[in-house]
């Protein structure tokens, strides 16, 4: 979001495609883009890899209903938008599941073992006066939160009947992965409850997005608003005064990174220009603008930023005065630890026709 250059964006959207591909041997179909955000020209981006749909925040809608597919204006891209109701049952800081008091703390845990032996207990309750977790009531908590969702779904869909009867609503929900056994230990099982749920309903079933869209033609189309789902669904959360500064490292590490295309020469310089790029691409991370803004692990979030700013500009340096020997010893180090995509294809990330590209 914000100041996210373009050519950048297109490269993240082209490695999450070709990683989908590697990885689960399938073409995606559609793309849940980070933070929820969405800003005019994306749909030309997703268009090009051969997307069909685009998940995004109900805001972007412009007052639209929420519970059918619509088409992007000017595109064949289809849209489908989140549910906020879904979306605050589960997520919400404040009123979501993973708040109940019977739930493990995933922020408490004892400094000798690192195990987590405390419950929630209630908002801003000190360690000391924590509760110790009880996984049977836990557990309990897990089936009654599971049939509290499946009446809310079914709710959403009595309300939005009559909307386009030839197409059956639909409520989107969707949730960051790590939220599950992580923020909230007992999601997994909350899932599956849900699902086996789900399974044996008459009234609801589930399906996935692209299931959806092949009940029928979207409702019509629209023009998307610049949304994401952060406060105030604009882009303040990430892009502010605090966290400006690293926008501006970033800017400058993309325009650097983009001048390094035609600098491989060798084995040595391909392997330093494909970790250069992983370097950018951990800076482009929302996570640490994000932390920073919230103040949830701010300096953690700032040392981690700052290192992969020093590592990049150490592999550019070498790069740029051709020292293969400090590139050979660099990466000794830096590729075991920073290794996100290990077989990266830098053609994803200049784009074919680069000077490293073979094929070009």
């Amino acid at each position: 979001p914000g100041l996210a250059d373009e050519r950048s964006v297109e490269a993240q959207v082209r490695l999450g495609v070709e990683s989908h591909l590697k990885h689960l041997d399938a073409a995606p179909a559609g793309f849940w883009l980070p933070e929820c955000a969405w800003r005019e020209g994306l749909e030309g981006v997703l268009e090009s890899e051969g997307l069909k749909y685009v998940l995004v925040d109900s805001t972007a809608l412009g007052g639209l209903t929420p519970f059918f597919a619509h088409r992007v204006e000017g595109s064949g891209l289809s849209v489908i938008a989140r549910s906020e109701r879904a979306h605050q049952n589960v997520w919400d800081e404040d009123i979501g599941y993973p708040t109940d008091s019977s739930y493990v703390d995933s922020t408490k845990y004892y400094e000798r073992s690192g195990l987590h032996y405390w419950r929630v207990t209630g908002e801003d309750v000190p360690i000391e006066d924590k509760e110790v977790y009880r996984p049977a009531e836990a557990q309990k908590r897990v089936l009654e939160h599971a049939g509290h969702f499946m009446a809310e779904l079914a709710d959403e869909l009595v309300e939005c009947e009559g909307g386009a009867p030839e197409v059956p609503p639909v409520v989107l929900a969707s949730y960051d992965t790590e939220l599950f056994g992580h923020g909230w230990r007992e999601g997994v099982y909350w899932l599956e409850v849900l699902l086996r749920s789900l399974s044996g309903s008459e009234s609801v079933r589930p399906t996935t997005p692209l299931g959806y869209l092949a009940f029928g033609e979207p409702a019509g189309s629209v023009r998307l608003s610049e949304t994401t789902w952060g406060t105030g669904r604009d882009h303040s959360t990430w892009l502010n005064v605090e966290t400006r500064w690293m926008w501006e490292q970033l800017g400058v590490a993309q325009e650097r990174l983009r001048g390094l295309a035609g600098s491989s020469c060798g084995e040595i310089s391909e392997r330093a220009l494909a970790q250069a790029a992983r370097e950018v691409l951990l800076l482009e991370s929302s996570d640490w603008p994000y932390m920073v803004a919230k103040d949830r692990a701010k300096e953690y979030a700032i040392e981690r930023f700052s290192l992969h700013i020093g590592r990049f500009d150490d592999i550019a340096d070498a790069l740029e005065r051709g020292d293969m020997s400090a590139l050979e010893v660099m990466l000794a180090d830096i590729e075991d630890v920073d290794n996100v995509f290990p077989h990266l294809d830098l053609a994803l990330v200049f784009g074919p026709g680069a000077p490293h590209d073979e094929g070009s």
